[in-house]
C-alpha cells in the first residue's frame, strides 16, 4: 500500500500546492489514502449492484472489467476533487475582490496602517476575508509581513486577488504609498469585469439558441412526429421506452443548466 501510495504522489507533484489552495486540512499522502479506500468502496459497491441487476445479461468476467473501469474512473473523480474545491473557491472569491480591494484603498487613504487594514479586512464577511485573516495571524506569529503576504499570494486561489496583493507587497517592499499602485490594479480589474460580462453577454446568446434547439425543439417535434408514427402503424412501445425519452430530455436540461452556470462570470457589482 506504501509504494502504491509514493507511485501516486511521484505522479501527483502538485497534490501538495492545490491542497493548501484548496484549504484542505490533509497532507498529500493522507489524501491519496483516502482515494484510494473511497475509490474502492464506490467501484465494489457498484459492480455488486451490477451484478444483481444484469446477473441474466452480462457474462461474469464482464464484471471484473467493469470493476476495473469503474475505480479508475472513481479515483480520477476524487484525486480531483483539489481542484473543484480550488475553482469554487476562485469564483466565490472573484466575486468580491474589487469589494475586497476597495475597501483596503478607502482605509489606506483614510491614513490606517496597512496591517490594521488587514485586520479590519480580516473581520469583514466573505471568502476573501480568511485570506487576510491568514495574513495577519502569520505576522502575529512572528513572520514578516512581507514573508506573510508572499505565503497567501502562493496559495490565493484566485488570480485576481493575488494580483491585489502583489501590487500591495511590491509597494511595501519599495517603500512608496500603497494606495497608488493599489488604485491602478483595482481599475484594471473593473475593466477586466466589464469586458467578461461582455463577453458573456455573447455566449448567453449562442448558448440560449443551441438550448432552444436541441432541449425544446427537437424534442418536441422528435415525441410528436414518434406518437404519430405510433398511431399509424399501430406499435406497440414498452414503458422503458418513455422512461428513456424522459431520462434523455431531464438529462439535456441538466446539461444545459451546468453550461449556464459555469460560463457565467464571477461577478458581483
Amino acid at each position: 500500500m506504501t509504494k502504491i501510495v509514493d507511485m501516486i504522489l511521484r505522479k501527483y507533484p502538485l497534490l501538495k500546492d492545490q491542497l493548501e489552495i484548496a484549504h484542505l486540512p490533509l497532507s498529500p499522502r493522507r489524501f491519496v489514502q483516502q482515494c484510494l479506500s473511497n475509490t474502492l468502496v464506490f467501484a465494489l459497491m457498484l459492480t455488486l449492484v451490477g451484478f444483481f441487476l444484469f446477473s441474466k445479461v452480462m457474462p461474469l468476467w464482464g464484471y471484473p472489467l467493469v470493476f476495473v473501469l469503474l475505480f479508475l474512473f472513481f479515483f480520477r473523480f476524487f484525486m480531483n476533487l483539489p481542484v473543484v474545491y480550488i475553482r469554487r473557491r476562485q469564483r466565490d472569491i472573484d466575486r468580491e475582490v474589487l469589494f475586497a480591494g476597495r475597501f483596503l484603498l478607502i482605509k489606506l487613504r483614510s491614513g490606517i496602517p496597512i496591517f490594521n487594514t488587514f485586520i479590519e479586512a480580516s473581520k469583514t464577511y466573505g471568502v476573501g476575508a480568511k485570506y487576510f485573516k491568514e495574513i495577519v495571524d502569520d505576522v502575529n506569529t512572528g513572520m514578516p509581513i512581507e514573508k506573510a503576504m508572499d505565503r497567501a499570494i502562493k496559495y490565493c486561489a484566485s488570480r485576481k486577488l493575488r494580483k491585489i496583493l502583489t501590487q500591495v507587497n511590491n509597494a511595501l517592499r519599495l517603500g512608496i504609498d500603497v494606495s497608488g499602485p493599489l488604485e491602478s490594479v483595482l481599475k484594471e480589474l473593473t475593466a477586466e469585469q466589464f469586458s467578461e460580462i461582455q463577453a458573456y453577454s455573447k455566449k448567453l446568446n449562442s448558448v440560449s439558441l443551441i438550448y432552444m434547439l436541441m432541449a425544446i425543439l427537437v424534442p418536441s417535434i422528435g415525441v410528436t412526429f414518434a406518437m404519430v408514427m405510433v398511431g399509424l402503424t399501430n406499435l406497440r412501445i414498452d414503458s422503458v421506452v418513455y422512461v428513456l425519452i424522459i431520462g434523455m430530455i431531464a438529462f439535456i436540461q441538466l446539461v444545459f443548466i451546468s453550461i449556464f452556470r459555469n460560463i457565467r462570470p464571477a461577478v458581483n457589482l
